[in-house]
């Protein structure tokens, strides 16, 4: 693996513990619980409010059995002449019981919604005199839980404010000890070329010389371990900030 991480980055710790206020999803579940605490209070006041219901309806009605004359069908009744008594204008008026009755046809139903349609409106006004304290007792328990709500919140804020610092004291370790490691490297192989030097020119014996490879690669191996718990302390603080991107590389 390729060293890419010469300078790791040095973290404000305000700027995180301000970023994970915002981004952190369980704080925003917290507010998200006081908001709807807030709300709750407001519907149990509104108990002690006068209610006003609005209500409509509106509809029809259809008959398989309904029936309907045909026009032009049946005889129109008999005109009898009736003259009144003491004189004036004779009257005409209809003789009952008179013409043929007309022949009748079923009514569809479209034209039986149109006819019969029909509807409602109704406004009602009530006002709480006496509810055995029911609203009072409602107002009080939503209090309480918006109360509950907040005492969560900030509960939770100072749990956050833990996780943050303890991750980010664990991170900058984790990063001076990658630049500590980093030095370690470069002093182990100038003096294994040293020891190489010196054994080529008889100034030094076998044992000298591996003692020299045995801790440029303990050297090594120190700063591959120190470059992994860098990137995990990076990417648990970044966790913890509700910044970390389950998409991205663990290594960047």
């Amino acid at each position: 693996m390729a060293d890419s991480v010469e300078s790791p980055a040095r973290c404000d710790l305000a700027a995180l513990l301000r970023r994970a206020y915002q981004k952190r999803p369980d704080l925003a579940a917290d507010r998200a619980e006081i908001e709807a605490a807030d709300e709750g209070l407001e519907v149990a006041e509104a108990g002690y409010w006068p209610s006003l219901d609005l209500s409509a309806n509106y509809g029809s009605n259809w008959s398989s059995a309904a029936r309907q004359p045909i026009p032009g069908t049946g005889t129109e009744p008999e005109l009898v002449t009736v003259q009144p008594v003491g004189g004036g204008e004779p009257i005409q008026l209809p003789r009952p019981g008179t013409g043929a009755d007309p022949a009748f046809r079923r009514v569809s139903v479209g034209d039986q919604l149109d006819q019969r349609r029909g509807g409602s409106v109704s406004l009602s006004i009530s006002y709480p005199l006496f509810d055995r304290f029911r609203t009072r007792h409602r107002v009080e328990q939503a209090r309480v839980q918006r109360e509950n709500a907040r005492l969560a919140l900030q509960d939770r804020r100072q749990q956050v404010a833990v996780q943050v610092r303890r991750a980010y004291q664990n991170y900058e370790t984790a990063r001076k000890r990658l630049s500590v490691t980093r030095q370690q490297v470069r002093a182990a192989e100038q003096a294994l070329r040293a020891a190489e030097q010196r054994y080529e020119l008889g100034a030094a014996t076998i044992v000298e010389l591996s003692q020299a490879r045995s801790r440029f690669v303990q050297a090594q191996s120190d700063r591959v371990e120190a470059r992994y718990d860098y990137f995990f302390q990076q990417n648990l603080l970044k966790y913890y900030t509700g910044t970390l991107d389950p998409s991205a590389s663990l290594f960047e």
